[in-house]
């Protein structure tokens, strides 16, 4: 039992892999980009869904459908 564990410590210092360092500029720049798309589609779905409520008060559907709708294109 005790060679499993050994061949299995050299097993896993074999497979360590080195990593590339992290560049704090290009991750702030990123999450900046990212926050930045988020922004628009959220702000435009507030309206959009005045428009679907409306749509699925008419049709009579359930109001957690509206909710759904706007979720589904928030996320996609």
């Amino acid at each position: 039992m005790g060679a499993m564990s050994i061949a299995r410590l050299e097993r896993a210092e074999a497979e360590q892999v080195e990593k590339a360092p992290l560049d704090m500029r290009k991750n702030i720049g990123h999450s900046i980009k990212l926050v930045a798309f988020m922004v628009p589609i959220v702000l435009l779905s507030k309206y959009l869904a005045i428009i679907i409520d409306y749509g699925v008060a008419t049709t009579g559907a359930p109001i957690a459908l509206g909710g759904l709708l706007i979720a589904i294109i928030v996320f996609t």
